[in-house]
């Protein structure tokens, strides 16, 4: 671990500021000009990924626009029984080490799945590469960070991946853009209108620093943002955190909240909104607001506001990004380590 929080938390700004490059670079990536459309197309495609790796996934999962199959994410050992040979897998690892995404692999071969790969090197390259069966294709994405922090090469990687194999129609001229837009830092507004600038994330910041944020999201664009925005808060800040999506919560999770008044100082409500939201999503997120507001020690609205959906998306993931690495500085800690999930591998390898 570093002794040095503050060298840490520069890093993790420079991380952040260095995503939509990678975002623009992503469609020079090794590998991705090797990739054809298959012979017989998939009847779906499954993303086999873990932590930040399933992320770029997960966000396709939502509905990505223009989508010519369907996408689901597995987040554990081995595939779903369903898996067959009618199944692209996507196996995603920016390490190429992850012992879940390498039995992945395994089974797919076993099962006559096709494959491909997103990764940043380690077994699962040398697996693509036909080491200890067929190879598979595989794009390379520059390696060398943590796995959290290479999400614009690995949005980039998949879009690009997904078009080479003609499930998606070219993102060049959207990639493009959302890097351009990003570049300005104005992609997201805050409810009073305010702009997503880093003055609003830090302000955030010290709002959530020593609470427990609660975020719920609005609008298929916000969903994978809110996502991510727990991991960062977990990864980065050290910090607890929940997630939830509307409509799905108005069903069950907001009968839960009877909070003692004593305890409620220190729980804090995000709520992530797409622009995707129909005037129906609205009138809901706005009136379970208004039954929420005794519940928390105060309610923050983040709305996208890119010019499309990638952008929209990327704005909502750079500003809670931030936030996360202001969150750590408010609160004292380096983003960059993470001690107990090193701890936890060493005791399962047995050291």
């Amino acid at each position: 671990m570093s002794t040095d929080p503050t060298a840490g938390q520069r890093q993790m700004f420079a991380w952040i500021a260095g995503l939509a490059d990678q975002l623009r670079d992503s469609r020079t990536f090794a590998g991705l000009d090797l990739v054809v459309p298959p012979t017989v197309p998939p009847a779906q495609v499954l993303v086999c990924g873990m932590g930040g790796s399933a992320m770029a996934g997960s966000l396709l999962a939502d509905g990505w626009p223009g989508l010519q199959r369907p996408v689901l994410v597995h987040r554990d050992y081995g595939l779903p029984a369903w898996a067959g040979p009618d199944t692209l897998v996507i196996a995603c690892s920016y390490s190429g080490d992850t012992a879940e995404t390498l039995t992945a692999v395994a089974e797919a071969r076993r099962r006559g799945c096709s494959l491909a790969a997103v990764t940043g090197g380690g077994r699962l390259e040398a697996l693509a590469a036909g080491e200890d069966g067929d190879s598979f294709p595989a794009v390379i994405m520059p390696g060398g960070q943590p796995p959290r922090t290479a999400l614009g090469a690995s949005l980039g990687a998949h879009l690009h991946l997904f078009h080479r194999l003609a499930l998606l129609p070219d993102p060049s001229a959207a990639v493009a853009l959302a890097a351009d837009q990003a570049a300005t830092g104005d992609l997201v507004t805050l409810a009073d209108d305010r702009t997503g600038d880093d003055a609003a994330a830090q302000e955030l910041a010290n709002d959530l620093a020593g609470r427990f944020t609660v975020i719920y999201t609005s609008g298929r664009e916000a969903h994978g943002a809110g996502r991510r925005f727990l991991a960062q808060l977990a990864e980065n800040a050290k910090a607890p955190g929940h997630h939830a999506c509307f409509p799905e919560l108005d069903h069950n999770e907001i009968v839960g909240w009877n909070l003692q008044p004593t305890i409620r100082e220190g729980f804090f409500l995000v709520v992530v909104r797409g622009a995707d939201e129909t005037d129906t999503d609205a009138r809901r997120v706005d009136a379970t607001l208004e039954l929420l507001d005794d519940q928390f020690a105060g309610i923050v609205e983040i709305k996208a506001t890119g010019t499309d959906y990638l952008a929209r998306v990327l704005g909502l993931i750079l500003f809670g990004d931030l936030v996360s690495a202001h969150v750590a500085v408010a609160s004292g800690r380096d983003p960059v380590p993470i001690a107990r999930i090193d701890a936890l591998k060493s005791r399962l390898s047995g050291r």
